[in-house]
């Protein structure tokens, strides 16, 4: 069965904070919890009367954090926390499609209802009403068809599934990936320099011409001298993983809309890792 949240009131305004004006989209929730999208709370408390929750994000970019005071439509209030939805941008990406409401950049800002509908003033604020349906796949026939002029006539009804949020923050991923390969690039290469000096040394120490001379061939040679440094290969994986596992969720930190949960590595990364240990080796 498809569940229904309680309608919410929501617009488009502009917010001061720190002496620098901002748009934003503002929305009112209950004290409650919702039925669908709930917003995360990441510091703070959720809203109560008089207090406003901002976008993490949107919060990070204005320096803005819980006991700040921002203004809405001539109104002040006190920042009572931070939070993240699955539901809304990610800033600054905009999911929204084109027609009235209220612009989502990914700079939300929740209210409670009735805080809202009083900053709203004349702004006439439209209604948001999240839907979570039973066949998650058919979110985006629904969107379509609820955006056609034979169901809303003259009067567009913005919709939003939840595959154009997917699709928002995964581009934000997208956009630190090169930086990250280029950088692991010239990590290497920088690497190798270091090391062939280090075996150039070592061989003269490894008394390779001393087993050549009591009978050894080539081949025994080189397997002996490889053994030395292929007992190392699994520590350098374990190693390298391990900090770029802790470092990479610092370095591609492309918005704080998004949670920060750091994956273990999988099969193939460990292979992948060692393989190349071993043929450095």
């Amino acid at each position: 069965m498809d569940t229904v949240a309680d309608p919410a009131p929501g617009f488009s305004a502009t917010v001061r904070v720190h002496g620098h004006t901002e748009n934003t989209a503002v929305e009112g929730r209950e004290h409650t919890a919702a039925a669908v999208d709930q917003p995360l709370v990441t510091s703070g408390t959720w809203i109560r009367s008089g207090g406003a929750v901002l976008e993490r994000g949107f919060a990070q970019v204005l320096g803005v954090g819980v006991g700040d005071r921002v203004t809405i439509g001539g109104r002040d209030y006190p920042v009572l926390g931070t939070a993240i939805s699955a539901a809304t941008g990610v800033y600054p990406n905009s999911n929204w499609a084109s027609g009235p409401g209220p612009s989502d950049d990914g700079d939300h800002i929740w209210l409670t209802t009735e805080d809202a509908l009083a900053a709203a003033d004349d702004a006439s604020p439209l209604y948001l009403l999240n839907i979570k349906l039973s066949a998650p796949d058919a979110a985006q026939s629904l969107a379509d068809i609820l955006f056609t002029d034979d169901v809303t006539g003259q009067n567009w009804v913005n919709t939003q599934p939840w595959q154009g949020f997917i699709e928002g923050g995964t581009r934000l991923l997208r956009s630190v990936q090169p930086a990250l390969v280029v950088g692991a690039g010239l990590l290497a290469a920088a690497a190798l320099v270091p090391l062939a000096s280090l075996a150039a040394v070592r061989a003269t120490r490894d008394h390779a011409g001393l087993l050549k001379a009591v009978g050894a061939t080539l081949r025994t040679v080189a397997a002996l001298l490889l053994a030395q440094y292929l007992h190392l290969t699994v520590a350098a994986a374990a190693v390298g993983v391990t900090v770029g596992s802790l470092t990479v969720p610092v370095l591609a930190d492309s918005s704080a809309g998004l949670l920060n949960i750091v994956s273990p590595p999988t099969t193939g990364m460990v292979v992948i890792a060692t393989l190349l240990d071993a043929l450095v080796a």
